[in-house]
């Protein structure tokens, strides 16, 4: 559903996430089919093994995990019925709110378009700088790339 073609004001609301959930309420979310987003850090975890140099072999794929941990962002209108359906989405804990201006009567704290943008770019650099370091990494590990100190201590022991 296109915003502009049915005149439906739809804006960025922020959601309070339960801890490490942020991912399971995005998931959620669009499972529903809203338009939601969490930018995350991409990063390559321990596989429990050690690899030819005796260091923690690390996974070439991605774990992400939330940049801004317990938040997530969801593009609805706000409307009661949606409020209601969102918070009973698995990961999610409530509407962050704000009292600006009134302070006994509390809103939706909501994101511009432009701020949106701004995580997404920052988001897929993470993504293509995730992508850059396991491409490097396998590039080593083809090379048998053995670490600095390790071959100065092999040239010390042959000399």
């Amino acid at each position: 559903m296109n915003a502009e073609t049915t005149g439906i004001n739809l804006r960025w609301h922020i959601v309070l996430c339960e801890p490490n959930r942020e991912l399971t309420a995005v998931s959620g979310m669009t499972g529903r089919g809203y338009e939601a987003m969490t930018p995350a850090d991409y990063i390559r975890r321990p596989t429990g093994m050690r690899d030819q140099n005796g260091r923690p072999a690390l996974s070439m794929e991605a774990s992400p995990k939330a940049f801004i941990p317990g938040y997530a962002f969801v593009r609805c209108i706000g409307s009661d019925e949606e409020y209601h359906a969102i918070r009973r989405v698995k990961g999610v804990h409530d509407f962050y709110k704000t009292t600006s201006g009134n302070p006994d009567r509390p809103r939706l704290a909501t994101l511009t378009e432009r701020e949106i943008g701004d995580l997404r770019i920052r988001d897929e650099a993470e993504i293509e700088r995730f992508q850059f370091s396991v491409a490097a990494q396998s590039h080593k590990e083809e090379r048998g790339a053995v670490p600095r100190g390790e071959r100065m201590a092999t040239a010390r022991a042959e000399a």
